[in-house]
């Protein structure tokens, strides 16, 4: 898809994935491998029907327990619901638009029934991204979306963003405790990132 010099590819059957975002020729995401079906080798993916880390797959929800299969390997949790390792259906598609569409049924890896649905849109200068769920459960269903986008970093890169507090993860990446929002650097003024001590605090 394309809108002036704003140009991105999609991958619909590996997790509904983008391939690439680049600016004039200018990766602004990580650039996916030519051929690849690894959503984790993508520019980004959907977050869905949840974003994060299940803790041993285990949660209570309407007074009943729930147990959800591992699904990264050999990491102790559930991580970042199915729609990453899912195929997304194109459900439109324009030059500079498209909508992929995610049905589930409930099974093993979520006992809630829902569609998603993740708009794309492109303009000269940016890119909306919309991700949307219906819930299609007869009751009520716990949900949470995200996007996981995988932005190029090097030694020029600098990060500005707002914060109240920053959460630490344990070793095996859950949220420990809330500590100054300074506590791995101050991002109140454009800083550079460097080493691999924010990944996975929150």
């Amino acid at each position: 898809m394309r809108a002036g010099g704003l140009e991105t590819a999609l991958s619909p059957a590996v997790g509904g994935a983008l391939r690439w975002l680049a600016l004039d020729g200018v990766d602004l995401l990580r650039r996916a491998p030519e051929g690849s079906d690894d959503p984790l080798a993508m520019a980004s993916f959907p977050l869905v029907p949840y974003a994060n880390r299940i803790a041993d797959g285990r949660f209570h929800f309407g007074g009943q327990e729930y147990h959800l299969p591992l699904n990264f390997g050999d990491h102790p949790h559930s991580l970042h619901g199915h729609g990453w390792q899912s195929g997304w259906a194109v459900t439109h598609q324009s030059d500079d638009a498209a909508q992929l569409t995610l049905v589930h049924r409930p099974d093993a890896r979520w006992p809630w029934a829902f569609t998603a649905r993740q708009h794309v849109a492109l303009s000269a200068d940016a890119i909306v991204l919309t991700l949307a769920l219906t819930n299609d459960a007869e009751g009520d269903a716990p949900v949470g979306l995200g996007f996981h986008p995988y932005f190029r970093a090097d030694a020029d890169t600098r990060l500005q963003f707002a914060a109240q507090s920053l959460w630490l993860s344990t070793p095996d990446m859950l949220p420990e405790r809330s500590v100054p929002a300074d506590g791995l650097g101050d991002w109140s003024h454009l800083a550079a990132v460097q080493g691999e001590s924010l990944i996975d605090n929150v």
